[in-house]
């Protein structure tokens, strides 16, 4: 395992440096040039805005997360891959759109495995809960194919539906634990104002994303409905002065009803994509409310260093400083009548770039977190990202 892990982080390294020193070599370009428009990809994941394409590395948790979008005449081709060391999980999709003015059809395919599992629901009396578990094994995958309609201006409503075939098997007793494929009908109301300012400088994002899906799951058939569940995403983005930076977010998922409690699901949260300070995957629960912010500052924005890496010229620039802060509350039973568990944490963080001749750049995010509800010394994250941009940053 030990060799698996060093094997994957070197290989990422790799990947990081191996573009950003071809690209570093580039000629100059006169700042009088005239530029071709470049698109400015903007996406919104779970957690945040980014500019397509992109590739991070994260420590101390050993995740490799790529994402890309790429365009054959209409049809727009989105590819995200996850890999996490020490989580043991792996996963990717592949996104096939094609915007027709108002109505955007898409289908996607994707594939989750994750190695290490030691909860399962069960039974504590009368009363559903979550207990630890000998190890097994578990894996998703499957497709979604859907429409994206536009009511009005930022305005969406995306029907969709899921087919998804799911496996858990036990690796102390070499058994399957469950099996079967799983219908899941749902439909989203999305609002989209999140786009890309000051793009011939650098890509600041602005302003708000709101989405709120309902589905209801069904087993093997439309006869044997297993639960109906409702997630919640809010995202923020915006500044002051283009000096100071924001950004809040807030997750709500909880089940609406659930019909089969043998086959309930529920969120393994913990580490820097959810509440920032908590080892990997350490909090389970049935349903969660997470609220996540971000306050940075730049600082000597007029200073630029220049130095030599792996023989090539780089620049060091966009520095800033940044807060963060994450509440999360969980219920780890089922009812709703059930305790509410509080988890927080508070950070601190520093972060810049390096950038190549024009157009590679090399974000580098260094920041301490500090669990307040449990004993333990702070967790330091690195994170790096590495993604190409058209413009002089």
């Amino acid at each position: 395992m030990k060799r698996a892990m060093i094997f994957f982080l070197f290989v990422g390294f790799i990947l990081l440096v191996l573009p950003f020193n071809n690209h570093a070599n580039e000629e100059d370009v006169d700042s009088t040039a005239i530029k071709e428009e470049q698109k400015v990809d903007v996406r919104v994941t779970e957690l945040r805005a980014q500019v397509s394409p992109q590739l991070e590395i994260i420590l101390p948790t050993g995740n490799i997360y790529q994402h890309f979008v790429t365009y054959f005449n209409n049809l727009e081709m989105t590819f995200n891959l996850n890999f996490s060391v020490m989580g043991n999980t792996l996963g990717g999709d592949i996104r096939f759109t094609y915007p027709m003015n108002i109505i955007s059809p898409y289908i996607s395919f994707y594939q989750k495995l994750d190695f290490e599992n030691y909860i399962a629901p069960a039974f504590d009396g009368k009363e559903l809960t979550l207990v630890p578990t000998d190890k097994y094994i578990a894996r998703e995958r499957g497709f979604n194919v859907g429409l994206k309609y536009e009511i009005l201006n930022n305005f969406y409503l995306v029907p969709s539906f899921v087919v998804n075939e799911t496996f858990k098997g036990s690796l102390t007793e070499n058994k399957v634990l469950e099996e079967g494929v799983e219908l899941i009908p749902q439909i989203s109301f999305v609002y989209d104002s999140v786009k890309a300012e000051d793009t011939d400088k650098e890509p600041i994002f602005s302003g708000i994303y709101y989405r709120t899906t309902f589905s209801i799951r069904y087993r093997n058939d439309f006869h044997t409905p297993v639960d109906a569940e409702n997630k919640n995403l809010f995202l923020l983005h915006h500044n002051l002065k283009r000096v100071w930076f924001f950004e809040e977010r807030v997750t709500l998922n909880y089940p609406i009803k659930l019909w089969e409690k043998e086959l309930a699901r529920f969120y393994s949260l913990g580490g820097i994509e959810s509440i920032r300070g908590y080892e990997e995957y350490s909090i389970d629960s049935f349903r969660f409310f997470l609220l996540s912010a971000n306050v940075s500052r730049e600082i000597l924005q007029d200073k630029e260093l220049r130095v030599k890496l792996f023989k090539k010229t780089v620049r060091v620039h966009q520095y800033s400083l940044f807060l963060l802060f994450d509440s999360l509350f969980t219920q780890e039973r089922y009812s709703i009548q059930s305790h509410v568990s509080c988890y927080s944490s508070l950070g601190v963080g520093i972060a810049f770039s390096l950038s190549g001749k024009e157009k590679t750049h090399f974000k580098i995010r260094l920041s301490a977190a500090q669990g307040l509800t449990r004993d333990f010394a702070p967790i330091i994250y690195f994170r790096t990202s590495l993604f190409s941009f058209e413009r002089r940053l």
